[in-house]
This record gives C-alpha cells, sequence and structure tokens, in this order.
C-alpha cells in the first residue's frame, strides 16, 4: 500500500487524541471507491448479530443513573461514531428482525402478542472498523479503519445496567413502562426473560474476566470467540482462559489479497470453492460468534440427523461484506490536509525499506487484485521482534483444549 495510507493509519491509532466529533463539523469526502449505497450498507447490513431486544437498549439506563444508556455523549464515551442520519444507532450498531423460531438464546418472549420476528440490536464489522479524523473543523470518515473504540468498557457497562435494571425494583419500573405502557400485567414475564439475558452476560462476562483494560482501540478478539463458543458448548467440568491478550484493531482494505489474517496469520483466506472464499467465510462467521451470535449446539444423535448448527448467523450479508471490503481502497490523502512534504515523505520511504519491507508488501493503492503470500516463517526465529508474547500463547492454550 501507499505510504500515505500508512500515514494515515498511524494517525488514526496514534497520534490523534480519541475526539468525538460535534454534529456542527463539516464532513469531508475521503475517497476509497465506494458509492454512498456502499457506504449505508456497510453501516446498516445485519451479519445475524443479536446483543439484545432493540426496544430495551432503548428503554435500558445508564448504569447508577436514569440517562439512557443510548445517550449520545454516553455512546462518545466509549468512542463510538454517531449513526447516519437522525437514527440514536451509533455506526455499527444494526438491527436484526429474523424469525427466531429456531434460534435459542435470543428467542425471548416477553409481552402479549410478541411476534417471532421481534428486532434485536447487535453490531456488525463497521462498529470496529470505521474511524474519523477531526482536522481544523473538518470530519473525514475513514471506511476500513481501525476503531479507538473501547469495547471491553462498553460490555461491562451494558452488562451492569442490565443486571441493575433486573435488580433495583425502580430501574425495573421505569424499564417495563417504557416497554409494556400499561399492560403490567406482563412485567412478570418481562423480568423472568431479563433473567436470562443477565444470566448468559454474567457467565461470557465471568469467561472473558482479566484485571487487564484494553483501554481504547485494542481487542483480545480471538480469547473472546473461543469463551464465547466454550459457553455454548457448555462442557462439563468446564474451564476458561482469560481474555488477557489484546491486539490493535487491523484496518480492512486489501483484505482479501492477504492468504492468511490475524496478526499472527492464523485464520486463512482460502480455499475459495465454486466461487465461494470458504477460509474468509469462516473468518467472518467467526466474528460474528464473538459479537453475539446466536448459536445452538445440538446433541450428537441429533446433529447426526441434521448436520450442521443451528444459528443466527446471515450467510448472504456475510457474502456482500466481504465483496465490499474487496472492493475497499486504501484512503487517499485528504484535500484538506496540507500539501505532503516531499523530503520527510522520502525520508519515511527510506525507513519503510530498511525497517518494514522485509515483511510487508506493497501495493499500489489501485491495486485490489494482487494476491499476497503471508509468510508465516517470519513470526519465528533467533531475532526478537519485542512484540507481547500474550496473545500466541493464548492461541497455542487454546489450540490444546484449555478454553473447552
Amino acid at each position: 500500500m501507499r505510504k500515505q495510507s500508512l500515514f494515515l493509519v498511524s494517525l488514526l491509532t496514534g497520534y490523534l487524541a480519541a475526539v468525538f466529533p460535534s454534529m456542527s463539523d463539516e464532513i469531508v469526502n475521503v475517497e476509497q471507491g465506494w458509492s454512498p449505497a456502499d457506504k449505508t450498507a456497510w453501516y446498516t447490513l445485519t451479519q445475524g448479530s443479536r446483543l439484545l431486544p432493540l426496544s430495551w437498549l432503548r428503554a435500558l439506563e445508564q448504569p447508577d443513573s436514569e440517562k439512557p444508556f443510548l445517550a449520545p455523549e454516553y455512546m462518545a464515551s466509549f468512542n463510538y461514531l454517531p449513526g447516519p442520519g437522525a437514527s440514536d444507532l451509533p455506526i455499527g450498531f444494526t438491527i436484526d428482525d429474523q424469525d427466531d423460531s429456531r434460534l435459542s438464546a435470543t428467542k425471548l418472549r416477553w409481552k402479549e402478542g410478541q411476534t417471532s420476528k421481534e428486532p434485536w440490536a447487535g453490531m456488525n464489522c463497521s462498529a470496529c472498523h470505521s474511524n474519523e479524523i477531526t482536522y481544523n473543523g473538518k470530519r473525514m470518515r475513514v471506511e476500513g479503519a481501525p476503531t479507538l473504540a473501547d469495547f471491553q468498557s462498553f460490555r461491562e457497562a451494558l452488562d451492569k445496567a442490565l443486571d441493575q435494571t433486573w435488580l433495583d425494583d425502580q430501574k425495573f419500573a421505569r424499564f417495563a413502562k417504557k416497554l409494556l405502557g400499561d399492560h403490567d400485567q406482563d412485567s412478570d414475564k418481562l423480568r423472568d426473560e431479563l433473567a436470562k439475558l443477565v444470566d448468559a452476560e454474567t457467565k461470557l462476562g465471568l469467561a472473558n474476566a482479566t484485571p487487564l483494560r484494553y483501554g481504547f482501540g485494542r481487542l483480545d478478539a480471538i480469547g473472546n470467540i473461543f469463551n464465547k463458543v466454550a459457553t455454548i458448548v457448555n462442557a462439563p467440568a468446564q474451564t476458561f482462559h482469560a481474555s488477557d491478550a489484546p491486539v490493535s484493531y487491523p484496518f480492512l482494505w486489501n483484505i482479501p489479497q492477504l492468504t492468511a489474517v490475524q496478526w499472527n496469520a492464523s485464520a486463512p483466506n482460502k480455499p475459495v470453492v465454486g466461487g465461494v472464499a470458504l477460509g474468509a467465510l469462516g473468518r467472518n462467521a467467526g466474528e460474528v460468534i464473538g459479537v453475539f451470535d446466536d448459536v445452538q449446539i445440538e446433541f450428537y444423535l441429533k446433529a447426526l440427523l441434521r448436520p450442521g448448527y443451528m444459528s443466527s448467523i446471515n450467510m448472504a450479508n456475510l457474502e456482500q461484506f466481504e465483496q465490499l471490503v474487496g472492493r475497499l481502497k486504501p484512503p487517499a490523502w485528504p484535500s484538506v490536509f496540507p500539501a505532503i512534504d516531499e523530503t520527510k515523505r522520502l525520508a519515511g520511504q527510506r525507513l519503510f525499506a530498511d525497517h518494514c519491507a522485509n515483511c510487508h508488501s506493497h501495493l499500489d493503492r489501485d491495486d485490489l487484485a494482487t494476491q499476497v503470500t503471508v509468510d508465516t516463517t517470519r513470526l519465528k526465529g533467533p531475532d526478537r521482534i519485542g512484540t507481547d508474547p500474550g496473545w500466541p500463547a493464548t492461541l497455542m492454550q487454546t489450540a490444546h483444549g484449555r478454553h473447552l
């Protein structure tokens, strides 16, 4: 990729403070090869992620407060970007209204006349792979960029809000009033269903528990995904391994051109069978499991009669996301930025050639086709590269069944 793209990533992940933009800032387009329709799909398509019922999220209060959980300033404290238009949901918080008749954990019934297509709120790719730069009052959205969100603190706050709503009679009464109106005969049913969600979130929170603070812009996604799978399996005498190896979120442009992804190249992008990139599909399905998929693991004999697992994953939309990312270009240098200093650019180019090019390929910005073979042998050897050993250690423990 061109050096200007690397510089923009460094701005997003290091040099600019995490600032929630004001609505008065002017939005400047950053050219990345996407149409307005592409961007809308990126923000709004559901992956099948189901965190909690949409009406519950809108009725939920902040922990230790009567203020709405979805208040823009509260979402800003976790660094999630404001949603498009008049949406009260941040970027990447999506609505899933699929039929839940064959689902399991998210098949909740708390009111009279409720249908099997109750809308749920969840997340999609853009929640973790969108960011903004604000410069001289100009907002520049960079699609596919690493977020600076604090996912860990967001989840902890949400779980605390749900737990307090379940336990605190006054908080629950306000919650129930917003959801049920005058139909308080359903309040006991609502509280019972809320208890199910609180119980599931508590179990997952304990599985991921670590005193380590991820902070903004970092996440142990692999650890969270494996622990989510482990809680679904619910094996006897089950143990978990703390999700304590956070890494920076990656940028997504050129991702489909790599033979493997993740920081240690643990997720293959291949093979492609019948035009379907099975490696990419597996990678994306794993991502949905980590961000609130509903998966039902069936007993062995039943699974023999009907191979596979019931899941809320939306495979068609996952394929659409992959196609979108395949058309995503690295961001062009914004016109509102100062002109590039050629002396500094050439100095940076020499530094890249001397210290980075041995492991990092160079692609022209418009090259969305050249395949890049990821050489995993560079991840080991006699020379220490100075990275945190926690994450590969976590993966080794997972591979030997520590999570299960």
